[in-house]
């Protein structure tokens, strides 16, 4: 018993569940059908309708396919079409598919007419016709629900739901489900449908209402996507858009198309603030036709929000081009009347003044307007000050004087009535002086334009004050010049219509040829010469016809057969009514100008065959910039192969380096040149010489600029040259520094032995054995005296040659000119007491910084003070300084021989002396000035020279003053890096270079004793090796031999020297490469390296470790001192540990210290600064100061065995 009957709870609880699942499952179905209807509701589309349906329908049924099939209409219910469809990807899809079942209408249309539901739940066992089953076949359907949709109580077509992969028993609530979905659709298709009737019946009466309605009439619509059509456009848009209505209302976009790109955003704007706000859509745009016409079209219409969320706009557009054209003009004539200088006004009948323009207002005294603004009644004007009466205060009578207004009334206004017009002269009066004002007045009658009614009057009058005076003075004129007629080179004729003379002045004698009472009555014609005849008759006739003023050169006979030229200016006369009556004017002779012109013509001619054979470019222009004449050489040298030239500035045709010169010689002098380099076609270089063009103002002594002339010279071979030229030169300079090493170097030795060994063993009373040694010791200073002398030469080459080519090394900070000119006068002033010349000063208290190289500076005041010595031989040298106009100047004047005048500019060419070189011995190696004038340049300043024959000369240079500068870095450092500056490394760079200066002896009492002491001298010339060996062996020192760097580097690993005296430019190996080697060693960095080269490059010396750098030739006790001290240091003091923790500024730090020649190593952390500081024994520690602050370092080291006294320097703010 207890199996056949289960627990009651249980079967109740289980009840409840499915009644439950029920309760949901109908929830469910009920919200869809809510989601499903809502979408059908809120479109009129079908399509959109029955593509959402069916979708939602298979989603909530879990159908494999849904389908909407409508019938077709001829065929009654056998034959249709699938319209929309959503199908699982399983099986194929039915849309679009025709199908025809010849079954359907005998088995089933009667069924699905009544509106009943036709389930299968397996079409295999079904009783279904085998034709209807073999067409569910073909579609995969296992299980079919179909429901009837009516339209007007007739079968449209079925809503079908397939179950394709099994069969399927569909439930109640299914059928319930899909039964009310359909009374939906089928409403739907009714209302779509009436709405379809209703659009088209609209549509109807648009195009009615459109066809004469102005313009056109449309719908534009935005769904709820945004997207924009054109539902409607009638069809008499085409008469201003050039499209068919049609084309616009399948693509809507052509209508932004065709509007103007300027006013595209306007309209997009416009839309959009409509559709937002729902206010009227009212616009003014322009447009592009298709034939490319611009238009202007007026559009208004009303948005209407849908149900839908799209946004229909009702309205019309049309074309307003002819409205705007009339409005521009309207405006024009408005303006026109505003701005013109006549009398303009309006008035009604009655007499009162409604307008006038404000040169009327000015013309008679009234207020420039009628506002509160001006005085009136309410504005009493201040003591004295005259009231200018308002337009709206006056009549008609007021504008005319008391004693003309009888007269007026009963002339021009009876005019008026009688004809609606008057002309003529009279009288106005001025508001405030009642002064009479003569115009020339017009007054008529207004009508209206529609009705041609009368509208009032109008007033144009003109002021005739002027042009009274001016026929007076005409008047007067006239008889002054018939006067002087006779007096003047010309002849006065008149002639009439006919063209024979009727007056000519007494001149035509000196002119023509002929008596004045000769040429009466006769045509002019038959003066002319025949070869000017044809071509004179067709110029006049045409002149004639036009009524033109006319001009006339050509050729006539005179009484004698003479030929002669003749310049002819006639003016056209007429009689009262404006008719032509004949010409009157005047004629001279010009047979000498003429006669001129040819020879001018001529000399012209030869001057542009020169010009457009000159070998240099030719470049003329006028003071705008525009070139007015050119040669094909400059057209060659810049490629300008295609058009035109003449008029183009050189912007616009690219040249920009001579439109620089050309700005360039507008801030020059007046008479000053400016000159360039330019590049030319084909890397070729060029340089350009410019100079203003000035005409004498006839009369006066002043000269107008009238443009600039510019040559071109193509002077690559030249600078090839010049290159050339100077890298000889400076090659050859550089291979006569080391045989002069050996003969300055020798012939100290030689005299300093003979001084030393030989003289004191001569006989002390022997007159002629003092005679031979005074006479050894004078050659032996002679040699000396000239090989400084050729090494002074030397290296001025040496300076000009790297000047040239940019390879000096510029040390530019913030200088006191007043130091600089007190340095440099301090070092000549020995020059000054040997010729006992007295140096004059002439300085401010102060003057402004500039920015530059100290040493370069002090050496161009030293060069022009020493040229001054040697030219002047008694008088006095001056030197000035002051500021002006943001620029230092400078002067050095002397009371010399001078300089010629033609000479000036060449003293500052390279090699030059001027003066007669046949008989004036040269002073020096004509390379000063060039060298002054190359650091001069750089530093944006310039030199030049004022002198005379006799008369002295003054040397001038200017330099460009720098703003002033808080502070200033005490550092000399010559070779310290620009980043050193910029990084404030400097006062760093100088405790460094002090502290290693520490070390060196103060007095040569504190030399290291040489004895012990071994030198290894390393140089490939035999000579220069001979002579450092004698004369370090003279001092006692041990000396080593080494020819080139390899074998210097064997050398010293077999055994260590005190130090290394080290040449450069050495075969395999050069001098830089063995310094590097060797401080890279740990056992032999610590050997001090001297360097003596020929070649000047410091900084990559310092950079290879060496510790002292001298050029050759040398001065051998300056060497001698040098070597001292470096062997009392002892060991390389360079060797410098950097500690900061921050690891930008410990690699900066590092790299200029290593570019200076220090040996650098790095700690970020106190272990590692106590680690390093011990192994590598450094000679400094530079330590940042917040470092020093917060670790104990100092202390930790000073107690440490052999760092007793080791030295700290502390590093500043450094802008990390």
């Amino acid at each position: 018993m207890s199996q056949s009957f289960q627990d009651p709870n249980l079967e109740i609880a289980q009840l409840r569940q499915q009644l439950a699942d029920l309760e949901e499952t109908h929830l469910t179905r009920q919200a869809a059908l809510s989601h499903v209807i809502h979408h059908i509701r809120s479109t009129l589309d079908l399509e959109t309708i029955f593509q959402t349906t069916v979708k939602e329908i298979r989603h909530l049924l879990n159908a494999d396919r849904v389908a909407v099939f409508e019938f077709s209409r001829k065929s009654n219910p056998n034959t249709g079409t699938f319209v929309a469809e959503n199908v699982s990807l399983a099986y194929d899809s039915v849309m679009t598919q025709t199908v025809t079942d010849y079954c359907f209408g005998e088995n089933y249309s009667t069924i699905y007419r009544q509106g009943k539901v036709y389930a299968v739940a397996d079409i295999e066992v079904a009783d279904v016709s085998d034709c209807h089953r073999d067409i569910l076949r073909r579609f995969q359907v296992r299980a079919n629900l179909v429901l009837p949709l009516i339209k007007k109580q007739k079968l449209w077509g079925l809503l079908c739901i397939h179950q394709c992969s099994e069969p399927r028993n569909w439930t109640r609530q299914d059928i319930e489900f899909v039964r009310e979905v359909a009374s939906h659709l089928n409403m739907a298709i009714q209302q779509t449908e009436l709405f379809q009737a209703l659009k088209q019946e609209n549509r109807q009466q648009l195009k009615k209402i459109a066809k004469n309605a102005p313009g056109a009439l449309y719908q534009f619509r935005i769904d709820a996507q945004g997207e924009a059509s054109c539902p409607y456009m009638s069809p008499s848009a085409e008469s201003f858009f050039e499209v068919p209505s049609g084309v616009i209302e399948r693509d809507v976009s052509i209508m932004f198309e065709l509007t103007h790109p300027e006013d595209i955003s306007q309209l997009q704007a416009s839309i959009e603030a409509s559709a937002k706000t729902g206010n009227t859509w009212s616009l003014e745009w322009r447009m592009i036709t298709p034939s490319g016409r611009l238009k202007w079209m007026e559009g208004r219409s009303q948005p209407e929000y849908q149900a839908d969320g799209s946004i229909i706009w009702f309205g019309w557009i049309n074309e307003i081009t002819q409205r705007k054209e009339s409005e521009r003009e309207l405006q024009s004539l408005v303006s026109i009347i505003e701005n013109s200088n006549d009398f303009i006004g309006i008035a009604s009948f009655d007499g009162i003044p409604q307008y006038l323009n404000l040169a009327g207002r000015r013309l008679v005294g009234l207020a420039d307007d009628d506002s509160d603004d001006n005085f009136g009644e309410n504005h009493p004007s201040a003591e004295g000050e005259v009231v200018q009466p308002k337009l709206s205060d006056c009549v008609f009578k007021d504008f005319f004087l008391a004693e003309d207004w009888d007269w007026v009334r009963e002339n021009i206004f009876s005019s008026i009535e009688q004809t609606g017009s008057w002309h003529g002269e009279v009288n106005f009066r001025h508001m405030l002086t009642n002064e009479p004002i003569p115009l020339d007045y017009t007054v008529f009658v207004t009508y209206d334009p529609q009705t041609q009614e009368p509208m009032g009057l109008a007033a144009i009058a003109r002021d005739i004050r002027d042009r009274r005076a001016s026929e007076l003075s005409l008047r007067e004129s006239e008889q002054r010049f018939r006067d002087v007629s006779e007096a003047v080179g010309e002849y006065l004729w008149e002639i009439d219509i006919e063209g024979i003379y009727t007056y000519v002045s007494e001149r035509s004698l000196d002119v023509l040829g002929y008596h004045h009472q000769d040429l009466l009555g006769r045509n002019p014609f038959d003066l002319v010469d025949e070869k000017d005849l044809n071509w004179l008759r067709e110029s006049f006739a045409t002149i004639a016809e036009g009524q033109e003023v006319f001009h006339l050169e050509y050729r006539s006979l005179t009484e004698q057969g003479e030929v002669v030229w003749i310049s002819a200016t006639g003016i056209p006369r007429f009689d009262n009514e404006g008719h032509l009556i004949g010409y009157r004017g005047a004629g001279m002779n010009i047979t000498e100008r003429k006669h001129a012109e040819e020879a001018l013509k001529q000399a012209l001619g030869d001057l542009n065959a020169i010009l457009d054979n000159l070998a240099d470019g030719l470049l003329v222009t006028d003071t705008a910039g525009r070139i007015t004449r050119f040669n094909p050489v400059l057209r060659r040298m810049f490629n300008l192969t295609t058009g035109e030239v003449i008029g183009c500035t050189c912007e616009e045709l690219g040249l920009m380096e001579i439109d620089d010169l050309l700005k360039d010689l507008q801030k020059t002098s007046s008479h000053q040149a400016a000159i360039a380099e330019v590049p030319l076609q084909g890397k070729h270089m060029g340089q350009a010489l410019a100079t203003r063009v000035w005409e004498p103002i006839p009369g006066e002594s002043e000269q107008i600029d009238i443009g600039s002339v510019v040559l071109i010279r193509d002077v690559t071979l030249e600078k090839e040259v010049d290159r050339m030229k100077t890298d000889f030169i400076a090659t050859v300079s550089h291979e006569l520094r080391t045989p002069l090493t050996s003969v300055l170097g020798f012939a100290s030795i030689v005299l300093e032995k003979l001084e030393d060994k030989v003289f004191p063993l001569l006989p002390q009373g022997d007159r002629q054995a003092q005679r031979h040694q005074e006479r050894v010791r004078q050659n032996l200073n002679i040699i000396v005296s000239e090989a400084e002398r050729l090494t002074t030469l030397i290296n001025d080459v040496l300076d000009i040659a790297k000047m040239e080519a940019g390879k000096v090394e510029w040390n530019q900070e913030p200088l006191s000119v007043l130091e600089v000119l007190e340095r440099a006068i301090a070092a000549s002033s020995s020059l000054f007491e040997r010729e006992n010349l007295q140096l004059i000063t002439d300085f401010p208290e102060q003057l402004p910084p500039v920015l530059g190289d100290g040493d370069r500076l002090i050496q161009v005041v030293i060069n022009l003070l020493s040229n001054a010595v040697k030219f002047t031989e008694t008088g006095e040298i001056t030197c000035r300084a002051c500021c002006e106009n943001s620029q230092i100047r400078v002067e050095v004047q002397d009371t010399g021989i001078g300089i010629a005048p033609e000479d000036l500019t060449k003293v500052f060419e390279k090699f030059k002396q001027v003066g007669e070189t046949l008989t004036d011995k040269p002073k020096g190696t004509g390379l000063g000035l060039p060298i002054c004038k190359q650091i001069l340049e750089h530093h944006g300043g310039r030199i030049w020279a004022e002198s005379e024959l006799g008369q002295g000369s003054c040397f001038i240079f200017t330099l460009p003053v720098k703003d002033a500068i808080e502070g200033r870095s005490p550092s000399n450092l010559g070779q310290t890096p620009e980043v050193a500056r910029r990084l404030g490394l400097v006062p760093l760079m100088q405790q460094l270079e002090d502290q290693v200066a520490g070390h060196e002896p103060a007095t040569p009492s504190q030399l290291a004793d040489p004895l012990g002491k071994t030198i290894l001298v390393v140089d490939d010339d035999e000579h220069v090796r001979e002579l450092l060996r004698q004369s370090l062996q003279a001092q006692g020192y041990q000396v080593r031999l080494a020819k080139d760097g390899v074998e210097a580097i064997m050398e010293v690993k077999r055994s260590r020297p005190d130090l290394i005296v080290l040449d450069v430019m050495m075969p395999y190996i050069d001098g830089f490469d063995v310094a590097a080697v060797l401080k890279n060693e740990p056992q032999t960095m610590e050997i001090p390296i001297l360097v003596l080269s020929i070649v000047e490059d410091r900084e990559r010396g310092y950079r290879s470790g060496v510790d002292r750098y001298l050029k050759k030739p040398i001065d051998r006790q300056g060497f001698l001192k040098e070597v001292g001290s470096l062997l009392y240091q002892g060991s390389s003091h360079k060797k410098v540990l950097v500690v900061d923790n921050d690891s930008s500024s410990l690699k900066v730090i590092s790299e200029v210290l290593t570019a200076q020649g220090y040996t650098v190593s790095r700690a970020s952390n106190e272990q590692e600064c106590v680690a390093k500081a011990m192994a590598l024994q450094p000679d400094i520690i530079a330590i940042d100061s917040e470092f020093l602050q917060e670790h104990e370092v100092v202390q930790a080291l000073r107690f440490e065995k052999g760092l007793e006294h080791l030295v700290f320097v502390l590093l500043g703010d450094i802008d990390k």
